[in-house]
């Protein structure tokens, strides 16, 4: 089960997300919302979040900033960029800190639930290869034990 995080102003908007997203077909669990940059990088520092859907347009802190703060405490997390605005600087800063995909708004249920799906299948393939890595360091281990 992969934990994700809606971070937008607009309540209607994060109700719209939560209805479009296939939750249980795609193994994720709704970790909270949050409706600006400083309430969701709180959020993300008090639980184990894996995917964040931000808007980039907010008060207090907007999805650049909040991105780049992001990108530094928490390298390993997701963030899908989802924007009303079709603005160069923004489609800019979500490539500079490495937002798995930008999203304009309206988004379709259909094109959500697919980013949602690539991005939980390559957290998949790093959690297998992280598994696989700390079997391999196991067996080694013994292995070395053993020898000994």
């Amino acid at each position: 089960m992969y934990r994700l995080l809606i971070v937008d102003d607009e309540p209607e908007i994060r109700q719209g997300l939560r209805l479009k997203m296939d939750v249980d077909g795609l193994g994720i669990a709704l970790a909270g919302e949050a409706s600006n940059g400083a309430e969701a990088l709180s959020l993300l520092e008090n639980g184990d979040i894996e995917i964040v859907l931000t808007d980039m347009n907010m008060p207090l802190m907007g999805g650049v900033q909040f991105m780049e703060v992001c990108r530094k405490r928490c390298p390993n997390v997701r963030v899908i960029v989802i924007t009303g605005y079709e603005d160069f600087q923004y489609a800019r800063a979500a490539l500079r800190f490495q937002a798995s995909e930008y999203l304009l708004k309206p988004v379709a249920r259909d094109e959500l639930n697919s980013v949602l799906k690539n991005v939980t299948a390559e957290l998949k393939r790093e959690r297998d290869k992280a598994q696989l890595e700390a079997k391999t360091q196991w067996e080694l281990s013994q292995y070395y034990r053993e020898m000994k």
